[in-house]
């Protein structure tokens, strides 16, 4: 296991028992008047890693950090959110004020299944992002909304992440995927200023009051233009952040982007996908792009697949992950993949039968392609295990 992700270490008792000292000198009823999640040395701990391991470093932010969300509990709606929350140990976005209104743009979702160390999963298709709903529209109370809504967000998974942390004994992290499949940068450049706003915000947030809850950010699809939009959003980000990033194109094979995910994971980030695209119809893909969809197969169960391209040309990918893959640990428990180039003629046909349970991955891949787009039809045919003859009765 990462050495960051280790429960509180005899070498740091010092520094936490200090930091413990600099609070109760500087907030008036520390610790007794305050959330246990608040004040348990697993919180203290995450600040002096966030800070090399030094409690002066520590000291000035968490009490910050602890004036700010003691600040956020004198809202109903933050207290009404931790007290549904309780001890669970999932962040589920309908538990968040203004979720009715504004889940319908709003990306980020938290997702079923693990990565690499049994890290929970956060996911953001960031094509699912309405910019301009996001920069107020005729709703002027909106921004107010979008306000608590990011600041619970925080709030929520601080919780969570602290329940996972003493029911398993180690400092659990988010492992978080923004996925720019799909993306064009210059929209977000030209319309998503007030979201750009909001993410610098939220990223000055998170690193001043809840140092720690990111393990890794995964950027999947990058698009070539993604260093525009990086450029804005790196200068509020720490070092220690800057580390934790990870940029992947849209060309990246699918063992090295997926193999910290686990196959449930795979399978929740793509039923998240989709609200955006109807596979059943005429799919169409953008030039540089892709559009990939996932079936859950239990042991004997088969999917069948016939691709026919209309307009353009694809490549047809496939790969089973089963259900016993364990993330990080190369290919095993993965079916090797498949892969055909199809121009527009057709049909591209494939069939994976599971020897255990699992998930299939098909993907139309257009990122080789730089100005022309594609289209292609789907049919997907599914078929049970096949049935055991019946034991032959003997006269």
């Amino acid at each position: 296991m990462d050495d960051d992700l280790l429960w509180i270490q005899p070498s740091e008792k010092a520094q936490i028992t200090q930091v413990h000292a600099a609070l109760t000198a500087e907030l008036r009823g520390w610790p007794d008047q305050y959330p246990p999640d608040l004040t348990h040395d697993i919180s203290v701990a995450r600040f002096l890693r966030g800070h090399g391991g030094l409690a002066q470093n520590a000291i000035p932010f968490m009490v910050e950090a602890i004036r700010y969300r003691s600040a956020l509990l004198e809202d109903p709606a933050v207290r009404d959110m931790r007290a549904a929350i309780g001890d669970s140990t999932f962040s589920g976005i309908e538990q968040l004020p203004h979720y009715e209104e504004l889940q319908d743009f709003l990306p980020n979702r938290c997702i079923r299944g693990v990565a690499t160390d049994g890290l929970p999963i956060s996911v953001s298709p960031i094509r699912q992002a309405d910019l301009r709903a996001m920069a107020g529209g005729d709703d002027a109370s909106l921004d107010a909304k979008f306000e608590t809504f990011f600041r619970c967000t925080l709030e929520q998974r601080a919780l969570v992440l602290h329940n996972l942390s003493v029911q398993q004994s180690r400092m659990v992290k988010f492992f978080e995927v923004r996925d720019f499949n799909a993306v064009w940068i210059s929209e977000i450049l030209r319309h998503g200023q007030q979201l750009l706003s909001k993410v610098r915000a939220l990223m000055g947030a998170l690193q001043s009051h809840y140092p720690e809850m990111l393990h890794r950010v995964i950027i999947a699809h990058a698009p070539s233009s993604f260093s525009n939009l990086f450029a804005l959003i790196s200068p509020v980000l720490n070092e220690r952040m800057l580390a934790k990033v990870a940029v992947f194109p849209p060309s990246t094979p699918f063992a090295q982007l997926y193999e910290h995910l686990d196959a449930r994971a795979i399978h929740s980030w793509h039923a998240l996908l989709q609200r955006t695209v109807d596979w059943s119809k005429l799919l169409a893909i953008e030039a540089g792009a892709m559009e990939a969809t996932t079936r859950w197969l239990e042991a004997g169960e088969e999917l069948g697949w016939s691709v026919e391209v209309r307009q353009g040309a694809l490549t047809v990918k496939s790969r089973f992950v089963a259900a016993a893959y364990v993330p990080g640990r190369g290919g095993e428990g993965t079916y090797a993949e498949t892969s055909e180039d199809v121009a527009a003629r057709g049909p591209c046909e494939g069939r994976t039968r599971a020897t255990e349970a699992g998930v299939l991955w098909l993907c139309l891949d257009n990122s080789a392609s730089w100005v022309t787009g594609a289209k292609a039809e789907v049919k997907l045919t599914s078929a049970p295990p096949a049935q055991a003859p019946a034991p032959v009765e003997l006269a």
